[in-house]
């Protein structure tokens, strides 16, 4: 995530928290902890720029640690816009570049800004497809006094601008490597929290493990057509899977290839 924004931002303020966004309700609790602190000092010792902020929290969901980083850049850096971002979402330059290059000509801070996404599953090269249907809110105007009722301002009443128009007749993408990790369990254990966050009933995921998972990418009888998202309630969004190239992702792999065989750790 950082290497392919890097370029492209003033700051990257991580915000960390040891509890799942379940608040660790239901048994679902960050078994390995938070990984991605490590990995962030790491990165710090490579910021030439001094860009990478990294802040703790308590919080047990999404929402209260986007609001924490929202506040601290309010409060601390003189920022026009915020882009929310995961640490699992990549961006390409070309898309990125456009996107603030139409923030910067149409400042309109009343609205929010989506995106669409192509998502990821057990490798980099198996991305769901058809696309997935959902585009979630990237940039959001600093001036706001929150972020509303709903992580990414998912359920805002104000309006919300489908990023369609940044590039004519195209609308911006950016690469959501959600079920991509080194170690299956950490799969099943965001399937978990994520869903049990956002009150989400899930699979049967031994069945899943078994049918789907250990599976793919090869045509699942029957699964295509009900479809296999671990979600019950979006279960057909994920209907199929296309086999990509190197070609078809980000340039951030083309220059660190390593990070092709991190994630692809699953395989």
């Amino acid at each position: 995530m950082v290497r392919s924004i890097y370029n492209h931002v003033d700051h990257i303020v991580f915000v960390n928290s040891e509890k799942s966004w379940d608040h660790g309700l239901k048994g679902n609790v960050d078994t390995y902890g938070n990984t991605c602190k490590p990995v962030i000092e790491k990165l710090k010792k490579q910021d030439i720029w001094e860009k990478i902020i990294s802040i703790d929290c308590n919080t047990g969901d999404q929402f209260h640690q986007c609001m924490e980083g929202y506040r601290y850049i309010q409060n601390n850096l003189n920022a026009d816009w915020v882009m929310l971002i995961d640490t699992d979402e990549v961006w390409d330059d070309y898309n990125l570049t456009q996107a603030i290059s139409y923030l910067k000509r149409n400042e309109n801070h009343d609205y929010v800004y989506r995106a669409r996404l192509y998502t990821y599953i057990k490798s980099p090269f198996y991305r769901v497809e058809p696309e997935e249907v959902m585009a979630p809110t990237i940039f959001v105007s600093a001036r706001r006094k929150d972020l509303g009722k709903n992580h990414r301002c998912c359920q805002e009443a104000f309006m919300q601008k489908m990023t369609t128009n940044i590039i004519p007749r195209k609308p911006i993408w950016f690469h959501h490597f959600v079920y991509v990790r080194r170690d299956f369990n950490t799969v099943l254990e965001k399937i978990r929290n994520s869903n049990g966050y956002e009150g989400n009933k899930i699979v049967d995921l031994e069945d899943w493990t078994e049918n789907v998972w250990h599976k793919i990418p090869e045509p699942l009888e029957g699964q295509w057509r009900k479809g296999f998202h671990p979600a019950v309630h979006f279960k057909k969004h994920w209907a199929g899977i296309k086999e990509i190239t190197l070609d078809d992702l980000p340039e951030v792999f083309h220059e660190h290839p390593h990070l092709l065989g991190e994630l692809s750790g699953n395989l």
